[in-house]
């Protein structure tokens, strides 16, 4: 039988450190991703106006 023992245990191993990439957008992609975060804005902007409105409905007596 061999030993095991000075083996590290996976939990102590830790994950080799991520590699950050830069990747060069097109015009088309840099319009998609603008396009993108602005109609997240928005879509963050009409939930809140909905938990707002919610809000004062459930506070209404």
């Amino acid at each position: 039988m061999s030993d095991r023992s000075s083996q590290a245990p996976e939990a102590d191993r830790q994950p080799a450190p991520k590699k950050e990439v830069a990747i060069a957008l097109t015009q088309e992609g840099k319009r998609n991703q603008v396009q993108l975060a602005d109609a997240s804005r928005q879509r963050v902007h009409e939930l809140r106006a909905l938990a707002r409105k919610q809000k004062r409905a459930k506070k209404a007596p």
